[in-house]
């Protein structure tokens, strides 16, 4: 079995900020992803889902709620994973 810092992508090159990256698997098997951007004026977040919350429509709510559950459980993970990343 891999551990969970295996299914974490981390860059920290050339760029003027950090970018860390998880693909999650859900219960009802659709995958979802995660990418935190840090620099030095704090965390940014983008999923799947800001588009189409952008964009309106129905559903918007529940969509809301649900990425910040994605972003909830991504930073459950990050910190279990023992990466420690800022």
């Amino acid at each position: 079995m891999q551990n969970l810092a295996s299914f974490i992508e981390y860059t920290d090159g050339n760029k003027p900020y950090t970018h860390t990256f998880m693909r999650m698997q859900m219960d009802n098997g659709k995958i979802e992803e995660v990418d935190m951007f840090t620099d030095a004026r704090g965390k940014k977040y983008k999923t799947r889902l800001d588009d189409s919350i952008r964009i309106g429509g129905k559903g918007v709510t529940s969509k809301r709620r649900m990425r910040m559950e994605l972003i909830n459980t991504f930073e459950a993970l990050l910190k279990i994973s023992g990466l420690h990343i800022a």
